[in-house]
């Protein structure tokens, strides 16, 4: 497992939400990228040269095969049913490796570590989480990218069911974003390894922590304070920081 990090890989490429949307491909756009764009295109048989065409790809690539069905009258009739009724798609193979880019590029560097040993060590559920997000988008992955992923291989969900309203997804995440790893137990016993869990809910409270505490008069200089407060938060959830009266340690009081 790679050393936690809030930083975001560094690499020579740019996210795939920062492709400039114009007619020509922008100069800082990178080459891998830019082919996941280009054979999109190719592959919904779109015109190349169109902003249309390259909005529409950039679409999908966040919301998923299912939002084709807004571009129907876009797409040639026997393309569009070919790529929707398989699913087993070259739509959703493509989308998947897109979209995974943009874990890898925007996401924090332990995210990528964590994906590569699930791939390995558990590739059946690697492949459906990842076929889920393709067909779905990542729009059901929450404001956190690492907390969804992580819950989802902790427990592994991957059916629909576990992602419909008041599924087994909605209770752990409720419960994991109001009382943290704690709230996880509640939930279904932790036998595997958490620790990927724990980073993700770091991920998860960092800027609430920081923000609540700047607001009670912590310094900024007390660095320490803010890594205990959001190691705290991220197993205790809110109540960690009235157990330890961080408020108050931080304050200097």
């Amino acid at each position: 497992m790679a050393a936690a990090s809030s930083t975001p890989m560094s690499a020579s490429t740019t996210s795939l939400q920062d492709v400039v949307l114009n007619e020509t491909p922008d100069l800082t756009t990178t080459t891998t990228s830019e082919q996941f764009i280009v054979q999109l295109i190719d592959l919904l048989e779109l015109d190349g040269g169109s902003c249309d065409a390259r909005n529409i790809a950039l679409d999908l690539i966040a919301k998923g095969r299912q939002r084709l069905e807004h571009y129907h009258d876009d797409i040639i009739t026997d393309t569009y049913d070919t790529l929707m009724k398989n699913d087993h798609s070259e739509l959703l193979t493509l989308l998947g490796k897109a979209i995974r880019h943009e874990w890898t590029t925007k996401e924090p560097v332990w995210l990528d570590s964590f994906l590569n040993e699930q791939q390995s060590k558990l590739p059946e559920l690697y492949e459906r989480i990842l076929r889920l997000v393709a067909e779905r988008g990542c729009a059901y992955l929450r404001e956190c990218v690492p907390l969804a992923l992580a819950i989802q291989f902790q427990y592994q969900l991957s059916e629909d069911k576990d992602f419909q309203t008041d599924g087994r997804f909605d209770q752990i995440w409720q419960k994991a974003t109001e009382r943290g790893r704690k709230g996880c137990l509640d939930v279904h016993p932790l036998e595997r390894d958490d620790e990927p869990l724990l980073l993700a809910l770091k991920e998860f409270y960092r800027d609430q922590v920081v923000k609540r505490l700047k607001l009670a008069g912590v310094s900024d200089t007390k660095q320490t304070v803010f890594d205990l407060a959001v190691d705290l938060v991220a197993l205790n959830g809110w109540d960690g920081l009235i157990e330890h009266d961080i408020l108050e340690r931080g304050c200097g009081r």
